[in-house]
C-alpha cells in the first residue's frame, strides 16, 4: 500500500542561465516542472512510500523525466509511455535580477494533455491512503479533464483522502468555465490548496474572507 499517489503533467524545463532575452541566452539548466511530481517527490523526500503516473512520449525528455522521479524513489510502474505524442516542455526567460521570470510553454498536444480515464488504474489508485489529482489537468484537454475526475470517483469510492490544488490557469481557461469544473471537484475533495489570489478568482469575490466565507 502506498502512502500517496498522485496523477498530473510533468514538463522538462531549460532554464537560461544568463539575463536578458531568451534569444540571447545561450546557457540553460534543465530540470523536471509539474506541480504533481513536485509534490510527489516532496513527501517521498520526507520518507512516505508515493506512486505517479501520468503519459510521457517516448523521447529522451519523458525518458529524462521517468528517471528523474523514480531516482526518488517514486514508483512510476503506471506511467504510459505514448510514441504518438510528445513530451511537453517549457523555457524560462530571465530578463533581470530584479524582475519575474517568464515562462514559455510548449505543450500543447502533448503525451500528457491526452491522459484519459483509461489510464486511471482503479487497483492502483485504491491501494493509496491519499490521493492527489494535479488540477492543472482540468484546462489541458477534455480527455485530461475526464481523467481527473475518473480519478476522484476511484479515490472517494475507496474512501481515499483526496488532496486537491485547483493550479488555475486563466491563460489556459476562461473564468467562468474554470470554475464550473473546479467548484464541484473543490467540493468532493477531503482538502483543497488554493493561494489567496486563487481562491478569489475562483469563488468570483473581492477579498478572501468572502471568498472563504462562498466557498464554505
Amino acid at each position: 500500500m502506498y502512502d500517496v499517489v498522485s496523477m498530473g503533467e510533468s514538463m522538462v524545463a531549460f532554464e537560461a542561465q544568463s539575463f536578458g532575452p531568451l534569444r540571447e541566452a545561450e546557457d540553460f539548466k534543465k530540470w523536471v516542472g509539474g506541480a504533481a511530481d513536485n509534490f510527489i517527490i516532496t513527501v517521498a523526500r520526507l520518507g512516505f512510500s508515493c506512486g505517479w503516473f501520468s503519459r510521457l512520449g517516448d523521447d529522451e525528455l519523458g525518458r529524462f523525466i521517468h528517471r528523474w522521479i523514480r531516482g526518488e524513489g517514486v514508483d512510476v510502474s503506471r506511467v504510459k509511455i505514448d510514441s504518438t505524442k510528445a513530451t511537453g516542455l517549457f523555457i524560462v526567460e530571465r530578463r533581470s535580477p530584479e524582475s519575474n521570470f517568464k515562462c514559455y510553454f510548449y505543450r500543447s498536444n502533448s503525451a500528457a494533455t491526452n491522459l484519459c480515464p483509461e489510464d486511471v488504474d482503479e487497483e492502483y489508485v485504491a491501494q493509496a491512503k491519499v490521493v492527489y489529482p494535479e488540477g492543472i489537468l482540468l484546462y489541458a484537454s477534455e480527455s485530461a479533464r475526464r481523467a481527473v475526475e475518473r480519478l476522484f470517483d476511484v479515490a472517494l469510492k475507496h474512501n481515499r483522502i483526496v488532496i486537491f490544488d485547483p493550479n488555475l490557469r486563466l491563460t489556459m481557461m476562461g473564468a467562468e468555465e474554470a470554475r464550473s469544473m473546479v467548484i464541484p471537484l473543490m467540493q468532493k475533495a477531503t482538502y483543497v490548496l488554493p493561494g489567496a489570489d486563487e481562491l478569489m478568482k475562483i469563488m468570483d469575490k473581492p477579498d478572501i474572507h468572502s471568498a472563504i466565507a462562498k466557498a464554505h
